[in-house]
């Protein structure tokens, strides 16, 4: 589904497209700080198993509506401010962060 969102913003915000190839905004792949990229799913799954064993018992409803309000809580938790530090570190415009929080 976000790779469907990509190219529908690509095609009606070509602006994005340029952003998209400029290579100034990323970290060289010889920086040693790029482990954590490669690190960051494995330590992000790990903290979202611990807090859905802690907030599971005080989420209402059966197992789909549960799982739909965990993923609301971890997007206000982890997203937004995730596409907040994005913004305030990347040279990348509010369009293309947008873009980025809406296609996941």
């Amino acid at each position: 589904m976000g790779l469907v969102l990509n190219f529908i913003f690509m095609f009606a915000v070509p602006v994005l497209t340029a952003e998209y190839q400029n290579t100034q905004i990323f970290r060289s792949w010889q920086d040693p700080l790029m482990w954590v990229f490669f690190a960051y799913p494995f330590i992000l799954g790990i903290v979202a198993a611990y807090l859905w064993d802690i907030v599971e018992g005080k989420l209402k409803g059966k197992g789909n509506q549960k799982a739909l309000d965990f993923a609301k809580l971890y997007f206000v938790i982890a997203t937004i401010p995730g596409m907040f530090i994005t913004y305030t570190s990347f040279q990348v415009s509010l369009l293309m962060v947008i873009a980025w929080t809406i296609t996941g």
